[in-house]
């Protein structure tokens, strides 16, 4: 699991102490942007990240996406976990 963030890495670092869950590793674009203009989270004016939801199956299908129209808004994390929780179950079963 990743989580990824518009900040320094340094704030990225100290918000990883802060995490229960040893499996998301924290990530940083602060430098050039390049994951926020890829994945079309970039508010060009602001120089901030759209806030959003990807989930990224086994073979690196994307397979679910929100992409928060609102800045102050958040994710619908009930969907995005249910879709999760799907996959998981979807990868158990082929086991």
């Amino acid at each position: 699991s990743f989580s990824h963030f518009r900040r320094p890495s340094f704030c990225s670092n100290s918000l990883a102490g802060d995490r229960e869950s040893p499996n998301i590793t924290l990530l940083s674009d602060y430098r050039d942007l390049d994951f926020a203009r890829s994945w079309g989270l970039l508010i060009q004016d602001l120089g901030l990240l759209a806030r959003a939801v990807y989930i990224v199956d086994s073979t690196g299908i994307v397979i679910y996406q929100e992409i928060v129209a609102e800045l102050t808004g958040e994710p619908d994390y009930g969907v995005a976990f249910a879709m999760l929780a799907a996959e998981i179950a979807t990868l158990k079963a082929a086991l």
